[in-house]
């Protein structure tokens, strides 16, 4: 038991809240599934600092713009530079070395709770921050030693403060022109950095998607959205956002939607763009709008599915509208990769979670999770009959012709009215390649497609199959996905009773139950 007396702090003393370094990585390493997450956010915080010029009284001296460099070349390093009005020397210190602390509103700026501007430290060996407030003649410079940081993060045994006393340092430079205005974010030394995170064409890809970029030019249905957009009084907020290497003009990265998408085994023109009623909650607001195109199948563009957006900044990817899909039927959750489409929220009681991988749970996103589930659920049903209709035709084309080759197997096994002396026997290696080609087709359909009296006909098929080889004593090869479930089965007690049981249950069920049932009595046997 624990004394009492011990416990409680002497009462001439304040008491005193530890903070340990792990709290630091759970707000760099431990925030992030994604590393480019890191550049996503410092481009988060350009976008705010050049908002908040648009909406203050700074005068910006050159059209607003982002100019993300990387360089591999020596230690390597990225760099993210806006032109907006920055941070005033009088506030840089406690404003880029505070944690969980943001002076931003919800409302109107992507990023507001000062954590984003650390996510650089999990993957540079020094982080630093450049700024230069209009009116003022000095730049600041705060810089932060992220080997040693880490270095405190493995080791676990101090507390916050005294890490970040050591490891981060401030200085000022004097003589920059005073209209000036700028700041300047720097990962040096990207020896610990992902590959992903440092390859421009990747990292590219991935802001075209996440960053509040434009539509590309030339893509007609971006300028009848945003016309929509400016219509209801949700203009789109946008910024240039330039990427590429030191020295070079960086190529300006747009929204990568284009006129014909990828569906399927086919290219699909989108015919026209419809618009989603959108709703409001508490205080937010939604609207949205996807492409109608033939249904060939899932979108294979990376832009493919409902992507969900707030200040134009994708949260997540497209699994989050996935996964509201799945409440209302699993089956519909996959389906929402057949169509494209965007959804914007705005509002003061909607909020992205900390990893902006998703909205935190408010009454306010559940109402307006209802509102959208109630608009996407009949697109993913029209893409579900699709489906159903074109693996109908697969299934049709398949039963014909295993129909076809279980009559021709039967009529060469019949015993023959008046056979001939000289007539050879039936070929046997042709019977069973017949078969094994004929039982390959039927599972290689995935039963969760088709309806119940296709399932029943394709599971006869399958029992008839079996039959046939055994009256024709000829062996069946096993199935792909038989031998992908289970490797090594060579140790499992009564294994011959078990390949009877296998034989039998194969014929009854669809592949996908089958595989479960057998790894899970394998197992089981292994046990005994």
């Amino acid at each position: 038991m624990t004394n009492e007396s011990e416990a409680q702090p002497k009462t001439d003393e304040e008491p005193k809240f530890l903070i340990g370094s792990y709290v630091l990585e759970t707000l760099t390493t431990g925030m992030y599934v994604e590393p480019r997450d890191a550049i996503r956010e410092y481009v988060q915080n350009a976008f705010d600092a050049i908002r908040s010029s648009r909406d203050g009284s700074v005068a910006l001296q050159a059209p607003p713009r982002i100019d993300i460099v990387v360089s591999e070349s020596g230690d390597g390093f990225i760099q993210i530079r806006d032109n907006g009005a920055s941070i005033t020397a009088e506030r840089v210190w406690e404003t880029l070395t505070s944690i969980g602390s943001s002076r931003k509103t919800a409302r109107r700026q992507a990023g507001f709770r000062g954590i984003g501007r650390l996510a650089g430290i999990a993957y540079c060996d020094r982080l630093e921050f450049t700024c230069k407030a209009p009116g003022e003649a000095v730049t600041s410079i705060v810089s932060y030693n992220c080997s040693e940081i880490r270095k405190a993060l493995r080791e676990g045994n101090e507390e916050l403060e005294p890490v970040f006393r050591r490891s981060i340092s401030h200085e000022t430079r004097d003589g920059e022109a005073l209209d000036d205005h700028y700041t300047l974010v720097t990962l040096h030394g990207l020896s610990e950095t992902p590959a992903e995170m440092k390859d421009i064409a990747s990292l590219g890809d991935y802001l075209r998607m996440v960053a509040p970029v434009d539509y590309k030019s030339h893509w007609a249905p971006g300028e009848e959205i945003k016309r929509h957009a400016e219509n209801i009084g949700q203009t789109i907020p946008t910024v240039p956002v330039f990427l590429g290497p030191p020295d070079e003009p960086g190529e300006e990265l747009r929204k990568p939607y284009q006129q014909t998408i990828h569906a399927g085994s086919k290219p699909a023109t989108i015919r026209r763009i419809n618009f989603f009623n959108g709703g409001e909650a508490s205080g937010s607001r939604w609207w949205g709008w996807h492409a109608e195109t033939a249904l060939y199948g899932i979108v294979k563009d990376d832009f493919g599915g409902f992507r969900l957006r707030t200040k134009n900044i994708q949260l997540g990817d497209a699994e989050i509208l996935s996964r509201t899909l799945a409440k209302h039927g699993k089956s519909y959750s996959r389906f929402s990769a057949w169509h494209i489409g965007e959804i914007f929220i705005e509002g003061d009681t909607v909020f992205p979670n900390a990893r902006r991988d998703g909205l935190e749970d408010s009454t306010a996103w559940r109402e307006i999770e209802g509102q959208i589930l109630a608009e996407i659920v009949p697109l993913a049903r029209e893409a579900y009959k699709a489906s159903r209709e074109r693996k109908s035709k697969d299934f049709d084309k398949v039963k014909l012709q295993t129909d076809t080759e279980i009559k021709e197997v039967e009529e060469s096994l019949k015993p023959k009215a008046n056979p001939q002396a000289d007539e050879p026997p039936p070929d046997r290696k042709a019977t069973e390649r017949k078969l094994n080609a004929a039982l390959k087709r039927l599972e290689n359909l995935n039963l969760d497609d088709y309806t119940e009296e296709q399932q029943t006909d394709i599971r006869e098929s399958g029992v008839r199959l079996r039959a046939l080889a055994q009256e024709a004593s000829v062996v069946l090869k096993p199935t792909i996905t038989s031998r992908r479930s289970s490797p090594n089965n060579g140790d499992v007690p009564h294994r011959d009773i078990l390949d009877i049981v296998f034989d039998v249950l194969q014929s009854l069920l669809d592949t996908r139950t089958f595989n479960k049932a057998r790894q899970l009595l394998l197992k089981r046997f292994r046990d005994l």
